[in-house]
Order: C-alpha cells, then sequence, then structure tokens
C-alpha cells in the first residue's frame, strides 16, 4: 500500500528492502537498529554520541529534503556500525572516522 501523504519518505538501509516511514519515525529506527546491536551499555552510549555528533555536522547540507535526510541518517548508522567495536570509547575518533567513510562513500568534500 503506498501513502499519499507527502510527509512520507522512502528509506533503504544495507541489505533492506526499501521501506515506507514517516518523516521523524527514522530517529527512533535508527536508534533501535544500535541498541539491537551487541554492545554493553557504555559502548551503546559512545554509539549514540558519537552519531549524534556526527549528523549534526551532516545535517545542515540536506536542508529540508526529507528522503535525502533518511537516506543520509541510515548511511551514516551503517558506517557507525562498520566501525563500532564493543571496547570503543573515544566519541571524537568514532565520529572523525564515520565522517571520513560517509565523505567518501557519498563523493562528498
Amino acid at each position: 500500500m503506498q501513502a499519499k501523504d507527502a510527509a512520507w519518505g522512502q528509506w533503504c538501509g544495507a541489505g533492506q528492502k526499501p521501506v515506507r516511514v514517516r518523516a521523524g519515525v527514522l530517529v527512533m529506527q535508527v536508534r533501535r537498529i544500535f541498541a539491537g546491536a551487541s554492545f554493553g551499555p557504555d559502548a551503546l552510549k559512545v554509539l549514540f554520541r558519537a552519531y549524534d555528533e556526527a549528523w549534526a555536522i551532516l545535517a545542515p547540507r540536506y536542508g529540508n529534503d526529507q528522503p535525502a535526510i533518511d537516506a543520509g541518517r541510515l548511511r551514516l548508522a551503517d558506517i557507525m556500525l562498520a566501525l563500532m567495536r564493543e571496547d570503543t570509547r573515544d566519541v571524537a575518533w568514532l565520529r572523525d572516522e564515520a565522517l571520513r567513510h560517509y565523505q567518501t562513500a557519498t563523493g562528498d568534500r
């Protein structure tokens, strides 16, 4: 079933089929993905903080383009999960590495 509402966006995570989500719900989706990962509470705190800091840097380049925002947030989440290890405690390192990989993946400079 396809919604006609303009507030609906389409996104696709790594290995996932496109899914219809309402704008704003994606943030909760990303947090659930992170919380479902096999990391302890200290590692999750690092992951959430690094993600929020990295997205704060990336967000202005997307303006109000909700589908692009959703795709960018999911791409960043995928990158962060690939970089994250249980013993990672350096928020700045994780943020900076994720941004570097994001820029490489998207061709941004």
